[in-house]
């Protein structure tokens, strides 16, 4: 190549199978540390064929508009389709000074693996690359939908493209024998992948049920003076999901010396005492994370806040079995809601002899693009709902 090409020279578009199979050869240096490159290509084959990818995930490349089919791409990202939930505004018909707010349902475009070659960085090939897949996502829209990422590189890359940029605090929680309590461990009921599913199906009809009431709610409030209208997002929390999540720790265990996981979770069964029947028990799903030495929790739900202590210990338990040195929280919900509203996690929620610190994360920070159709208002978005890590990818 005779000196970087012009913007106007390259185009974004889908990968062949050789130019995806090529990607994970070139992002073995960034995201396969500790493993071999036959081992890495395996890990992200293993990814690839769950559920959660399958069908929906699209590798793109950027390359000159005369060789699309290069082996030698400048620039390339995964994105991945996946189901989401929106309570968006509309003009009420007959009725356009009384507005509604409805759950909308429609797709997420997950963006990951952004990657430019060493050799082709400082050229402004990645730039080109993501406002072009902006430009690609947003393109012939009949239905809302949006695109969520977690930049490793700070804000503005991505901020000055299309993306929102949202907060970045997460709860690290030291790993410790001595905080065990024996008695609260046999109040919870430890969870393989089978038992989750239930509670996971009931959780997503729970979110989907609270979320069409919220619209109800702020429907009615809309012709109160000064009512502020916004809209609301939410990445479905669904099976696949999580099962994405636990075929990469299933993998990485053994590889690094570690037994595969079969805890993916906890619960605390129902009681008496519980406030309300429409909320499903308390539960904490995660993830073993061996290569930064972690157990990553990918949602709570909490039906009550004393349930969050029992959890805690049990995550715990469960790390000290594997010789994970920390857990990481990203987000709490609050139980008035009914799980909808998460928010940022708070030191007073987590009892103090747990030690916990938080942080604000210079890295996996949150970003959402929305694009809704020309019938739909394009309100800022000011509620990312269930903001959790379950949505990374």
């Amino acid at each position: 190549m005779n000196g970087p090409l012009r913007w106007e020279e390259l185009v974004l578009v889908p990968a062949t199978p050789a130019q995806a199979k090529l990607t994970w050869t070139r992002t073995l240096c960034e995201w396969g540390k500790g493993l071999t490159l036959d081992q890495y290509h395996e890990r992200e084959h293993v990814l690839a064929n769950t559920d959660f990818a399958r069908d929906n995930l699209q590798v793109y490349v950027l390359v000159p508009k005369d060789d699309p089919t290069t082996l030698d791409p400048l620039a390339h990202c995964d994105v991945y389709k996946r189901p989401c939930w929106q309570l968006l505004w509309s003009e009420r018909r007959g009725d356009p000074d009384l507005p509604y707010c409805q759950l909308v349902e429609g797709d997420a475009y997950s963006v990951a693996s952004v990657f430019c070659p060493p050799e082709y960085r400082g050229c402004g090939y990645g730039s080109v690359m993501i406002r072009q897949l902006y430009a690609l996502l947003k393109q012939n829209r009949t239905t809302p939908s949006l695109s969520s990422l977690y930049s490793d590189i700070g804000p503005k890359f991505y901020g000055r493209s299309g993306w929102v940029m949202y907060p970045a605090e997460q709860i690290n929680v030291p790993v410790s024998a001595q905080v065990i309590r024996p008695l609260s461990l046999q109040r919870i009921k430890r969870l393989t992948d089978p038992m989750a599913v239930p509670l996971i199906d009931q959780d997503c009809a729970d979110l989907k049920r609270r979320l069409i009431t919220m619209g109800f709610e702020r429907s009615q409030r809309a012709v109160d003076p000064g009512y502020v209208k916004s809209n609301s997002v939410l990445i479905v929390p669904n099976r696949a999901t999580y099962r994405w999540h636990w075929a990469r720790a299933i993998y990485m265990g053994p590889i690094l010396g570690a037994t595969a996981p079969e805890c993916v979770g906890a619960s605390v069964p129902r009681s008496l005492a519980m406030p309300s029947a429409e909320v499903g028990p308390s539960f904490m799903l995660w993830f073993h994370d061996f290569a930064a030495k972690a157990l990553i929790v990918l949602r709570t739900r909490l039906a009550q806040p004393s349930d969050l202590e029992l959890l805690l210990q049990a995550a715990t338990d469960e790390a000290l079995a594997h010789q994970l040195e920390r857990i990481e929280l990203w987000s709490l919900e609050d139980p008035d809601t009914l799980g909808v509203v998460t928010s940022m996690v708070r030191l007073s929620k987590i009892p103090a002899y747990f030690h916990a610190k938080k942080i604000e994360r210079t890295h996996s920070l949150p970003g959402l693009a929305t694009f809704y159709s020309d019938t739909l208002a394009d309100t800022t978005i000011s509620e990312w709902l269930c903001n959790d890590r379950y949505a990374w990818v």
